[in-house]
């Protein structure tokens, strides 16, 4: 068994219609938290990686790593798809930490919590270079969602 993690929006979600960028390229959290309603987050699609992730759920630990901050609208969002984890990473409400940061920290924690996950083969899916550049310091395999 080996342990497969997946980050959510531009991954395995296309939540591309609720996100704005500030002149620099960086998301505005402001906007995303204003659009996190239960009719946004519906009008969420499943991008092809789903599919990836789907087949996974069975012999594997799967690891839902996300930036998002987590309410029950995303979890019924999930479930309506057919979208099944083991677990659940997730931004804290009110958290404005960098998202490559803030995952390296938390999937640490969650490794550090979960010793017998250690010497399992770890991959993560993800859209972002720099948050899987952050992730490999846990000798965690990164792959760019768009390419796997």
């Amino acid at each position: 068994m080996r342990l497969y993690i997946y980050d959510l929006d531009g991954t395995v979600i296309d939540s591309s219609h609720r996100r704005k960028f500030d002149t620099d390229g960086n998301l505005r959290l402001s906007y995303w938290r204003s659009h996190n309603t239960r009719k946004d987050i519906f009008g969420d699609s499943l991008l092809p990686l789903a599919k990836h992730m789907k087949k996974k759920m069975v012999d594997n630990i799967v690891i839902i790593c996300t930036a998002r901050e987590i309410s029950q609208n995303d979890l019924d969002f999930l479930e309506d798809h057919g979208i099944r984890y083991d677990h659940i990473i997730s931004r804290p409400f009110g958290m404005n930490t960098e998202d490559h940061i803030l995952k390296y920290l938390q999937l640490k924690k969650f490794l550090r919590d979960n010793p017998h996950l250690q010497d399992r083969r770890k991959i993560m899916y993800d859209d972002s270079i720099e948050n899987l550049q952050e992730i490999s310091k846990l000798k965690i395999e990164g792959r760019l969602a768009w390419i796997s």
